[in-house]
C-alpha cells in the first residue's frame, strides 16, 4: 500500500476516538485532538485548534464526536454543518500524515478505512462517512472492536477463530460488543483468498453500559477494589451477546486514555488481554491490506 512518487495515496486508514483522531497512510500515522476552533483567519483543526483555543472556548468544539449527533455546530457567532467540520478535521489529518498535500500524495486518497466506534447507529456513522467521501475517492468503515480483534490476531495474542468478546474503555461509560471470527479451517478452505477479502467484519452487536467505567484502580465508576465486580458485570453482558456463553477470549481496549483496572480479570477466573489504544488503528491497517 505505498504510494508511487507523483501519484496519491492508495489507502488511508482514520481511527476515530471519544476526543482524539489517529491516521495512518504509507507506513506513517499522526494523532491529534478532534477539535476545530472558529479564528479570525478562519477554522482550524486538531492539536492547532487546542493550542489556540485560549479563552474564547465559544468558538471552540474539543470533540467533534461529541457533537455528530446535531446537524449544525456554532462555533462563537457562527454556525457549520457538522458534517462540514468532520470534512475539515478528517482533511487536516490526512495532511498531517502526508497522504494529501504531498509530493507523494497531491490528490485524494484512493480509499479511506475508516474506524468507527461500534456503538454508533447508522446516523452517527452517516455522518462521518459523508465527510469522508468528500476527500476520498471511496469508503470502507470498521467498527473498533473488529479492527482491535484484528490486532489481537496478527499479533498471536489470541488463539484464531471462535468468539470474542470486546470491552471498549469510554468516557462515562463501557461499550461491550463481541466479534465472531472464522476458524482457521474455514479460512484455509478458500486457498489464495485472505481473509476478509469480500467485506470487512462486523461485530455481533454493541451494548453501552452507561457509569461503568472500567478505570485504573477503582477509579471513576467504580469504588475501592471494586474491578471484580466490574468485570463480572462486563462479562455477564458478553455472554449475552453471545447466546449466553462466555467468549473464547476477552480483550480489552483503552479508548478515553485511561488506563484499565487490571483487578478486571478477576471475575469467574477470566482471563483478559488489555491492549493499547493504537490496536484498532493497527488492525484497520492490516484489515485494509486484504481488501
Amino acid at each position: 500500500m505505498q504510494a508511487e512518487s507523483g501519484t496519491r495515496a492508495a489507502t488511508v486508514v482514520v481511527d476515530i476516538g471519544p476526543a482524539g483522531i489517529r491516521a495512518w497512510a504509507n507506513g506513517d500515522v499522526t494523532r491529534q485532538r478532534a477539535a476545530v476552533l472558529r479564528t479570525g483567519g478562519g477554522l482550524v483543526y486538531g492539536d492547532e485548534a487546542a493550542r489556540g483555543a485560549g479563552a474564547d472556548l465559544g468558538a471552540f468544539e474539543g470533540c467533534l464526536a461529541e457533537a455528530v449527533d446535531e446537524e449544525y455546530t456554532a462555533l462563537g457567532a457562527s454556525v457549520f454543518r457538522t458534517v462540514e467540520l468532520f470534512r475539515g478535521l478528517l482533511l487536516h489529518v490526512l495532511t498531517a500524515v502526508g497522504a494529501v498535500g504531498g509530493v507523494l500524495a497531491p490528490g485524494v486518497p484512493r480509499r479511506m478505512v475508516l474506524v468507527l466506534p461500534g456503538q454508533w447507529g447508522a446516523i452517527r456513522r452517516g455522518v462521518v462517512e459523508r465527510a469522508a467521501a468528500a476527500v476520498a475517492d471511496g469508503v470502507v468503515t470498521v467498527g473498533s472492536s473488529c479492527a482491535a480483534v484484528a490486532a489481537a490476531e496478527a499479533e498471536d495474542s489470541i488463539r484464531r477463530g471462535g468468539a470474542v468478546g470486546v470491552v471498549e474503555q469510554w468516557p462515562g461509560c463501557a461499550v461491550v460488543s463481541v466479534v465472531e471470527r472464522a476458524s482457521p479451517a474455514h479460512q484455509a478452505s478458500v486457498p489464495g483468498r485472505p481473509a476478509g477479502a469480500d467485506r470487512l467484519p462486523e461485530h455481533r452487536g454493541a451494548v453501552c453500559l452507561p457509569g461503568v467505567v472500567p478505570g485504573c484502580g477503582g477509579g471513576e465508576g467504580t469504588g475501592a477494589g471494586a474491578g471484580a465486580d466490574v468485570g463480572r458485570g462486563l462479562f455477564t453482558a458478553l455472554a449475552g451477546l453471545n447466546a449466553g456463553v462466555a467468549p473464547d477470549s476477552v480483550i480489552a481496549v483503552p479508548r478515553s486514555g485511561r488506563e484499565f483496572d487490571r483487578t478486571l480479570g478477576a471475575a469467574d477466573g477470566a482471563r483478559v488481554l488489555f491492549m493499547d489504544g493504537d490496536a484498532p488503528l493497527r488492525g484497520a491497517v492490516l484489515l485494509a491490506r486484504a481488501l
